[in-house]
């Protein structure tokens, strides 16, 4: 293979990698499209039993009337970047997605997991644990 060859094969490579943000953005269509199992794809395999079991239950119980994964909101990229992942966590690999959700910003960490960018529930917990992550 050709220089030229690898740099552009390593080009497409990163301009088709999806990072957080856009695993973000996939998270919100799905929840707006009512996609339990697209939307649950966006979560560690750890997490991801509890997300959809929580979302059945809200249905079954009637808690929310509307499609329960909308409650995640709207919730717009601000910004992402590469975060130091929590200590007791066994992830290498982090980022923080900023994002707006009304007035408020709410920092969302992901994990590189397998086949991409999740969100694992219990380094989530870990990393708002920090007030200045919530």
């Amino acid at each position: 293979m050709t220089r030229r060859a690898v740099v552009l094969a390593l080009l497409l490579a990163s301009a088709c990698a999806k990072g957080p943000a856009k695993t973000w953005e996939g998270l919100v269509a799905a929840a707006g499209e009512g996609n339990l199992e697209r939307f649950s794809e966006g979560f560690t395999e750890e997490s991801r039993g509890l997300v959809t079991g929580l979302a059945e239950l809200t249905t079954a119980y009637g808690v929310d009337k509307k499609n329960p994964l909308t409650l995640l909101g709207e919730g717009k990229v601000l910004r992402d970047e590469p975060a130091a992942c929590p200590a007791n966590v066994a992830f290498k690999e982090c980022a923080v997605v900023t994002v707006q959700q009304g007035t408020r910003e709410r920092r969302v960490l992901f994990v590189k997991a397998g086949d991409g960018w999740k969100i694992d529930l219990r380094a989530l917990e870990a990393f708002w644990k920090d007030k200045a992550n919530q």
